[in-house]
């Protein structure tokens, strides 16, 4: 193969700048993520009881299925809350539990314990946990405008914007309170008249009324009558018959206003004397998108849609997973350019030849544009871990091309000379490349099989590695013999040369007294691995490491029953500690119930 390569130098070219070209096309197109997509064995699941408070909730939903939930092998963690009409609970695996076997476990065990529900209660929804669909910016739309100004933008005008953008998958709203129709009822009245709540439901379910909200307090429910009537007016939901001709407005009147305030978003910016109310708008993107990209463009937009907001009103960023990808994805290019560049300082140090230098290399460039090339063609990502493999590869993609080199240049301090040096100084050193390519890249073989997390995690990195050694072997069998048979040249020492052919007199004789003194070096390499396996023990262990994103998140419950009122007193009271701090640009505010806004702004 050598040969072809040696004697056709404008293929050779052509051949190596199809993997650089390739490289700088899988950089622009390539999804650019924290970390690789990985589904972590964490499963949720999700069950709604219209109305129910949340003591009955979790005594007769949220408990019932942790009961059965313990009888499943693997389980790390059981996280579990109750809100109103709401269950919702958190299941997590150990690492090496298959997910999908997770999943069908969770769902054999929820199908158990539905038959101890309430009648009523809605089909439990278990979901694997994706983390590749988390949140990836909260834009916050807040300033002291009244709330049905701002409600409306959020909801029928910045949302449907949002939605429109390239790559973006979903667009909710946190803290919203939609305009519903509200059915009050005296309890009184609809005693007197020998009538339950359940009878209300009914008659307004009769007339094609979509109903699932609203409220009316008993002994242990909270009978949810929020109507979302197509057409209607509360005229005509007062004059439904409930029975006997009796009529809702007999017990009660219906009103269109907004919806019960059960959760609020507050946003402070770094202009601002004071946390202004707000409604947070949290941007998903598709699958497999790139998240730094699709950032970009939701950012252009919300630019754009602030010109036409009316005063008072403006969109900020509060939370942009991209800041922090983009900033660790450029940080692992500049150490591999720098790494690339030292790399070649050193070769340069040894050969005292810019063109020699030259030679080995380019295998760097090659060997890491072309993995980029062949991570995008198998569908994975920029992230830290298939980072970090380019990063390691740059240290072992030029050895092989220095080995050729070398020979070659062995070859024509013989008197060789062009392609004659380089054809025989590639064949000298050909299976002992082909043997120390190979048993790298077997040491990462097994790591693509492996099933867990863990697994999942490195097989990027595993592959990123497999891919560079395997290009950097063909770049020494093809760009680097047939380039060295027209660069190669044999001269007089350099300064460092010469210093390192002292340190190798010394080295020399370290090697002759080692031999001298097995038994002492023996012990030394013995308590070597003694200590290095009781360092490794000792030494703390964690699955990421602990970064610093420049943001922190504050979480606070306040005791069961508390107003709202109550919890925001609370939260006021947090803010004004966190605004002292002159080191805090800007902060969100989001407490309720979960389904009220949704996110950790």
């Amino acid at each position: 193969m050598y040969t072809f390569f040696i004697r056709r130098p404008i293929t050779t070219w052509m051949f190596i700048l199809s993997f650089i070209i390739a490289g700088f096309y899988a950089i622009k197109h390539i999804p650019i993520d924290r970390n690789p997509d990985v589904d972590f064995p964490v499963v949720s699941i999700s069950t709604t009881y219209a109305g129910a408070n949340p003591y009955v909730i979790d005594t007769n939903i949220t408990r019932k299925i942790e009961d059965e939930l313990a009888t499943i092998s693997g389980i790390e963690a059981i996280n579990s809350s109750s809100y109103t009409g709401v269950s919702r609970i958190t299941v997590i695996f150990d690492l090496d539990k298959d997910i999908d076997i997770a999943a069908q476990e969770v769902r054999d065990a929820v199908n158990r314990s539905q038959r101890q529900f309430p009648p009523n209660t809605d089909p439990p929804v278990v979901r694997k946990v994706d983390t590749s669909l988390a949140p990836i910016m909260a834009i916050l739309l807040h300033g002291y405008t009244d709330y049905g100004t701002m409600s409306y933008l959020a909801d029928k005008v910045l949302k449907r914007e949002f939605e429109r953008v390239e790559g973006v998958g979903e667009v909710d709203l946190g803290g919203f309170r939609d305009y519903v129709m509200w059915v009050r009822i005296d309890p009184l009245k609809l005693a007197g008249l020998k009538l339950t709540p359940i009878d209300v439901i009914k008659a307004l379910q009769s007339n094609n009324v979509e109903i699932p909200a609203g409220r009316i307090d008993s002994k242990d429910r909270e009978y949810v009558l929020r109507v979302y009537g197509k057409g209607r007016t509360p005229q005509e939901i007062e004059n439904i018959i409930i029975k006997n001709n009796i009529r809702i407005k007999d017990v009660g009147k219906a009103e269109f206003t907004f919806d019960e305030k059960r959760g609020l978003v507050r946003f402070k910016a770094f202009d601002s004397k004071e946390a202004e109310p707000a409604i947070a708008i949290i941007i998903y993107k598709q699958s497999k998108e790139n998240t730094v990209a699709v950032s970009k463009r939701v950012i252009e937009k919300m630019n754009e849609l602030n010109k036409q907001l009316p005063q008072g009103l403006r969109l900020d960023i509060n939370y942009d997973a991209s800041t922090f990808i983009e900033r660790s994805v450029n940080d692992a290019l500049h150490e591999i350019v720098l790494g690339s560049i030292l790399t070649a300082f050193m070769v340069f140090l040894f050969l005292g030849s810019v063109k020699m230098t030259f030679i080995p290399s380019m295998a760097i460039p090659v060997s890491i544009l072309g993995s980029v090339a062949f991570l995008f063609f198998f569908g994975q990502s920029l992230n830290t871990f298939t980072l970090l493999a380019l990063a390691v590869a740059v240290g072992l993609v030029i050895d092989d091309a220095i080995v050729v080199m070398e020979s070659i240049y062995r070859r024509n301090e013989e008197g060789l000379r062009g392609v004659e040096a380089a054809e025989k100084g590639t064949k000298t050193v050909i299976f002992a490349l082909l043997a120390s390519t190979a048993s790298l890249i077997a040491i990462f073989i097994p790591v693509l099989f492996v099933k867990s997390v863990i697994g999942k995690f490195f097989f990027g990195f595993a592959l990123a590695l497999i891919i560079a050694i395997g290009i950097s072997y063909i770049v020494s069998l093809s760009f680097t013999p047939m380039i060295s048979a027209r660069l190669v040249e044999v001269k007089e020492k350099n300064l460092f040369q010469r210093v390192y052919d002292r340190f190798e007199n010394w080295f020399d004789k370290a090697l002759r007294w080692s031999l001298n003194h097995k038994v002492i070096v023996l012990a030394v390499s013995l308590a070597t691995v003694v200590i290095g396996f009781k360092l490794a023990s000792i030494t703390p262990k964690e699955f990421t490491p602990i970064v610093d994103e420049g943001r922190f998140l504050i979480r606070f419950e306040t005791p069961t029953g508390s107003s709202f009122d109550f919890v925001d007193k609370k939260a006021k009271e947090l803010e004004k500690i966190i605004s002292q701090n002159p080191y805090v640009l800007r902060y969100g505010v989001a407490f309720g119930e979960r389904d009220s806004w949704k996110t950790d702004c």
